[in-house]
């Protein structure tokens, strides 16, 4: 198992491992981003460091290893909507997909995930690790707010598809056509607009309203 320390080691004595672990995965990070997960190397990443590759070893099992790493210490920083009670769904939602877009359109991620988009066909390992942190870290989370909101367990994780793939739609759109990312107001108004489609319907049944009234 890959060493995934804890940031609250002590800094007196022995080295910060904690801080260590960090400096190289944003090194690493900005190495698959920039090379590719293939061209990518330990030696490469470990020079750019300052650490050996023997250092680097310590730390993660192999080269994939190192790549999982970089995936989740990006998306466990994703943001989590939960619902309570008093809450609205609509809020809730729309600040989750904002969030959400703001984070990928974010330059570090950007770069990280046009790499995915570029390698997972040719690279069966990196489609994998893809696929693994967008169940985790984006359909899991909306999935248990659906049947926290009341919906059955299979229905939720069906919406839960549905929506990340609406809330997503104008950033991938970007990506392909290769286009500037979504401004804040791009992101505000595209939460707007999906929470209201994928809650009620909105505006298509407001057109539908108007013409048949």
């Amino acid at each position: 198992m890959d060493f995934a320390p804890d940031p609250r080691e002590s800094e007196a004595g022995a080295p910060d491992r904690g801080r260590k672990w960090q400096e190289i995965i944003t090194i690493a990070r900005a190495e698959f981003a920039r090379t590719g997960y293939r061209a990518a190397t330990i030696r490469g990443i470990a020079e750019k460091a300052q650490v050996s590759t023997r250092t680097l070893y310590d730390y993660f099992s192999d080269k994939l290893g190192l790549f999982n790493a970089c995936i989740d210490a990006g998306a466990s920083r994703f943001p989590q909507p939960h619902l309570r009670r008093d809450e609205d769904a609509h809020a809730t939602l729309r600040a989750y997909i904002v969030a959400v877009l703001r984070y990928l359109s974010a330059e570090g991620s950007l770069q990280l995930s046009l790499m995915i988009f570029r390698d997972a066909d040719a690279c069966p390992e990196v489609k994998a690790v893809a696929m693994r942190n967008d169940e985790r870290y984006l359909l899991k989370p909306v999935a248990d707010f659906l049947r926290d909101a009341g919906i059955e367990a299979v229905a939720a994780a069906k919406l839960s598809r549905l929506f990340i793939s609406m809330a997503t739609s104008e950033w991938q759109r970007r990506i392909l056509f290769d286009e500037p990312p979504l401004d804040d107001a791009g992101i505000e108004a595209h939460a707007a607009l999906v929470t209201g489609v994928f809650l009620d319907g909105e505006p298509l049944r407001s057109a539908l309203k108007r013409r048949n009234s």
